[in-house]
């Protein structure tokens, strides 16, 4: 969705379940977002979000249904086939947390996948999924703090230490890194950079953070692929600095 409002055309493709799988497919029609689905026995899950009048948020994530060999085996070919019509192209997205039923190893296979076919691979995941998928050689990780202090043991307090995680990132195979900080911003660095970049925005007051970490990577996503896309350095000096 923040992809398409970026003016992107990008492809959807993901497990499909049930009456709630059939409304996800409904809602990305409406957006005009093509997909690619793969039709699961067990029906898609629903994460649902409570705003109270205090404004807080409460989440409640449902586990999702159990992903059978075959239906996985399928997601595979599904994209192996997607990647190779977009080779030379195109950026494969591999987001989100893994069902029941799905090796750890998924996100590895999918940047491989992705990699054979001359496709870029960035990887959003979390745990040991991310743990094998950077042993794979991603051409760029998007986490958080939680989920980058996991993988690299590394205590992130700062963008000093956030820079010193990304690094950490880079030594266990991903060719790039971006770790996000929450409102103060977002700390990147490529491998063989001798610094890295913390880029941040004024604060805002969100009524909820649901979708912020998936809107960052989105942005990273469209600028990559928007080679011809040319930065105003009076304005990009305003948002962001270098870190050792």
């Amino acid at each position: 969705m923040a992809l398409k409002g970026l003016g992107a055309t990008p492809t959807w493709i993901g497990f499909s379940g049930g009456a709630t799988g059939n409304e996800l497919l409904a809602g990305l029609c409406l957006l005009e977002i093509a997909t690619m689905p793969v039709s699961t026995g067990q029906a898609s899950r629903v994460n649902l979000e409570i705003l109270d009048k205090g404004g807080e948020v409460t989440e409640i994530l449902e586990p999702g249904g159990v992903i059978t060999q075959s239906e996985w085996s399928e997601f595979q070919q599904v994209c192996a086939g997607a990647f190779q019509l977009a080779a030379n192209k195109k950026i494969a997205v591999i987001s989100g947390s893994l069902p029941p039923g799905v090796p750890t190893e998924a996100c590895a296979a999918l940047v491989s996948s992705a990699q054979s076919a001359n496709c870029l691979a960035f990887v959003d995941s979390s745990g040991l999924p991310l743990s094998k998928a950077l042993g794979a050689g991603p051409d760029l990780v998007k986490v958080n703090r939680e989920e980058a202090e996991f993988v690299t043991q590394v205590a992130i307090r700062d963008p000093i230490s956030a820079a010193q995680a990304a690094r950490k990132l880079l030594d266990l195979g991903a060719n790039s890194a971006a770790i996000s900080l929450g409102e103060r911003g977002l700390v990147g660095v490529r491998k063989h950079d001798r610094i890295a970049i913390h880029a941040w925005t004024n604060p805002l007051r969100p009524k909820s953070t649901v979708g912020c970490g998936d809107a960052a990577l989105a942005g990273l996503v469209f600028a990559a692929a928007d080679r011809n896309s040319r930065v105003d350095q009076s304005s990009a000096a305003k948002i962001y600095r270098r870190v050792r």
